[in-house]
């Protein structure tokens, strides 16, 4: 079962989501798994008209950083996204890690 999980980004900003895997306080090997980051406009949107999509290959350690570029959050409109991330395990298991609303703000400076 997925954390539902909302987040408000400013339009031009970068946004990073930071993921610590672990057991009880134990961090846990992640590398050789698959996170997968989707935002869409519509929840029954196609994977094919998502406005983003993101594949993180954690490659060692517990940690894995997804990131939403600059660039790419210049050209969401303000409005709310669906987003939802998932897990896939090295066995090929499959989890829903998170799931909700990215928000998406005016920039008040528009100068770079």
């Amino acid at each position: 079962m997925a954390y539902n999980q909302d987040y408000t980004i400013t339009q031009g900003e970068t946004f990073n989501l930071y993921l610590n895997v672990t057991s009880g306080s134990i961090g846990q090997n992640i590398s050789g798994s698959t996170f997968y980051l989707t935002v869409k406009k519509n929840l029954n949107d196609s994977d094919a008209q998502a406005v983003y999509q993101s594949n993180v290959y954690p490659s060692t350690g517990s940690t894995a950083t997804l990131t939403i570029p600059s660039g790419t959050t210049a050209t969401f409109t303000m409005k709310s996204y669906h987003y939802d991330l998932w897990y896939k395990d090295t066995a090929a298991n499959k989890n829903a890690l998170l799931n909700g609303r990215l928000n998406i703000q005016a920039a008040v400076t528009q100068r770079s």
